[in-house]
């Protein structure tokens, strides 16, 4: 089991819906970013999350530019329809403001934002275990994870930060 170094501007723990949309931005903003995840893509992208997109999300996938590669689908009226004792009951949710209200179920969400993330160069890396953040309020933040081969990396922070604020 042999160790190997290298270096990244910024490490993301987790390939969910926060972790991924935050690599999507940094890596449209040019900064340098691995994502790590505990899990198979296979199994990331088919388990089972609740979850909608609100206006304020499909706005903000608008602004970075990665609304239609994201969200997929087309927009839709802002309402659910639950059954509950046999008796349909409407939920309407806020739409933005163009009236462009977006349903998404978050396992598909899932999916688009690692497609998108791994055909624009992203660097997503599955079956990352024993992920341990060291030093993250120094000067040279650090993370140590085994891969799916089952040798030890370390992960640098690229420059030295100028904060030691979390």
């Amino acid at each position: 089991m042999s160790v190997r170094n290298e270096n990244t501007t910024v490490v993301i723990v987790g390939s969910g819906v926060a972790g991924l949309a935050l690599g999507n931005f940094l890596l449209r903003s040019g900064i340098d970013c691995v994502v790590l995840e505990r899990r198979s893509r296979q199994y990331v992208e088919q388990r089972q999350r609740a979850g909608v997109i609100d206006f304020r999300a499909a706005r903000m996938f608008r602004q970075w530019g990665l609304a239609d590669r994201v969200l997929g689908g087309v927009p839709v009226e802002p309402v659910l329809n639950f059954r509950i004792d046999g008796r349909t009951r409407p939920y309407t949710y806020l739409a933005d403001d163009n009236g462009e209200g977006r349903f998404c179920p978050q396992q598909v969400l899932v999916h688009n934002l690692i497609d998108v993330f791994v055909s624009d160069g992203g660097d997503l890396r599955f079956e990352a275990e024993e992920v341990t953040p060291e030093n993250i309020t120094g000067l040279r933040p650090r993370v140590r994870y085994r891969d799916n081969a089952g040798v030890s990396r370390t992960i640098n922070s690229e420059t030295p930060r100028t904060s030691c604020r979390p």
